[in-house]
C-alpha cells in the first residue's frame, strides 16, 4: 500500500546504492526503538543521511539489533511474546525501512505506528511476567503506568505545538536536524507565500549551499527572484532546474514567460516547443507559444499555420471558456490573413470576457476587433523590447 501510495516518489533509490540503503536501514531500526522509549526530538521530516553514517553508528546499531534477535530466539520457549513481538517489528518496518527507497527521507515517525506494536506486546507481557512476585503488583504496576502516560501526555502536548503552523513547523524541523535542506527549502516557501522575499531567498540559497542539486529549491528560488524583479537571477536558476528536471513541462512554460519579458524570444519559444515535447496536451504552452508566432513584430519569428493549429489546439482542450485563448486565436488567425475568423473568435472572446467581469480584457478586445475589420494583423510590440510576458 505504501509503495502504491507514493509510486510517484518510488525512484531517487537509483541515486543510493544498495548499501548505503542497507546501512539506513540498519540505523534506523534502532533509532525507532529508542525513540518509542524517549519520543524527543521528533521533526516532520528527517533526512536521509547518504554516505555520512559513521562505522560506529552503524556498528552499536547492529549489535542492538542482534543482541535483542538473541535474548528473543533464546527465550522463545518460555517467553514466546518476546519472538513474535520482536518479529512483528523487524518484518512490518522492511516495506518502509528504506530498502526500496521513497523520497528523500531517512524514516518517518508515522512508519512505526504498526511496527511498534510489536514492541508494546513485548513490554506488556514481560512487565506482567517479571511483577508477578510483587505483593502490591497491581498498585505498583498501575502507579508506575500513569507516570508513563502523564510524561507521554506532556511529550505530546509540546509535540503538537509545533505543528500551529506551517512555519513554526519548519522553524522547529531545522532546530533539531540544521542540515536540513528540505526543511529549508520548506521553510523558504512559507516565506515566499508571505511575501518576505529576502528571507526566502536566505532560505533556499541554505538549501542549495547544502545540495546544490535540489531542483525543486532553484525553481523555488527562481520564483522568489522573479516576484522581486531580479529576473537575470531567476533566470539562472530556472536553467539550472531544468538541467536536473528536464522533463518538467509546466516550469518550461513559466520559464519562457520570463524569457519573453527580457526579449528572448528565441529561447523563450525553444523552451515551449521542448515542453510540448513532453507534454504535447499543454493548452497554456500552445497558447504562449501560437501568441508569440502570431504577434511578434519580427516577421522572422513568425509562422501564421503553426500559430493557428496551436490556437486551435488550445481553444479545444479549454473548452471554449478562456477568454485569453480566444485572444490568441484570434490573433493567429488575423497573421494568417483569415480576417472574418478572427472577428469572430475575437467576438466570442469579448463575450466571455464581459461575462466574466473583466472590462480590460474586453476592452482590448474591442480594439483588436477594430483592428481586424480594418485587415491589419496585431503585433505585440513587448516582444521586441521584452516589457510584458504573452
Amino acid at each position: 500500500m505504501t509503495f502504491v501510495a507514493q509510486r510517484d516518489a518510488v525512484g531517487w533509490a537509483e541515486q543510493l546504492p544498495m548499501w548505503e540503503r542497507i546501512n539506513n536501514a540498519i540505523v534506523t531500526y534502532a533509532i525507532y526503538l529508542w525513540q518509542m522509549f524517549w519520543p524527543v526530538k521528533l521533526v516532520v521530516f528527517y533526512l536521509h543521511p547518504e554516505n555520512r553514517l559513521s562505522g560506529w553508528e552503524i556498528t552499536l546499531a547492529l549489535a542492538v539489533l542482534l543482541f535483542i534477535t538473541a535474548i528473543a530466539v533464546t527465550l522463545r520457549k518460555r517467553r514466546p511474546y518476546l519472538i513474535m513481538g520482536w518479529l512483528w517489528y523487524l518484518g512490518m518496518l522492511v516495506p518502509v525501512i528504506g530498502l526500496v527507497q521513497v523520497g528523500w527521507q531517512a524514516r518517518a515517525d508515522r512508519y512505526t505506528y504498526l511496527p511498534q506494536i510489536g514492541l508494546y506486546i513485548m513490554v506488556a507481557w514481560s512487565a506482567f511476567d517479571l511483577t508477578a512476585s510483587l505483593r502490591y503488583r497491581r498498585a505498583i504496576v498501575g502507579g508506575m503506568a500513569a507516570v508513563v502516560l502523564a510524561a507521554l501526555v506532556r511529550a505530546a502536548s509540546v509535540q503538537t505545538s509545533y505543528w500551529r503552523n506551517s512555519e513554526t513547523l519548519w522553524t522547529h524541523a531545522l532546530a533539531v536536524t540544521p542540515s536540513n535542506d528540505v526543511a529549508e527549502n520548506n521553510l523558504g516557501i512559507v516565506l515566499l507565500g508571505q511575501n518576505r522575499l529576502d528571507e526566502a531567498i536566505t532560505q533556499f540559497e541554505s538549501a542549495l549551499v547544502l545540495r546544490s542539486e535540489n531542483g525543486a529549491t532553484h525553481a523555488n528560488l527562481a520564483k522568489a527572484f522573479v516576484q522581486k524583479g531580479e529576473l537575470d537571477q531567476a533566470i539562472s536558476h530556472y536553467y539550472k532546474y531544468l538541467e536536473i528536471e528536464p522533463e518538467n513541462g509546466e516550469t518550461r512554460n513559466i520559464f519562457g514567460t520570463i524569457l519573453v519579458q527580457k526579449g528572448r524570444v528565441a529561447e523563450a519559444i525553444s523552451q515551449w516547443q521542448n515542453a510540448l515535447a513532453v507534454d504535447p496536451e499543454n493548452g497554456n504552452v500552445k497558447s504562449n507559444l501560437a501568441w508569440v508566432l502570431a504577434t511578434c513584430p519580427d516577421a522572422r519569428v513568425r509562422n501564421d499555420s503553426r500559430a493557428v493549429a496551436l490556437a486551435e489546439d488550445a481553444v479545444h482542450l479549454s473548452g471554449r471558456n478562456n477568454p485569453i485563448l480566444l485572444r490568441t486565436l484570434a490573433a493567429a488567425y488575423a497573421e494568417a490573413g483569415r480576417f472574418p475568423e478572427a472577428i469572430h473568435a475575437a467576438q466570442s472572446g469579448f463575450e466571455l470576457a464581459t461575462s466574466q467581469h473583466n472590462w480590460a480584457l474586453a476592452d482590448e478586445f474591442q480594439r483588436n476587433i477594430a483592428l481586424y475589420e480594418s485587415g491589419t494583423p496585431l503585433r505585440d510590440s513587448s516582444l521586441t523590447h521584452g516589457h510584458s510576458s504573452p
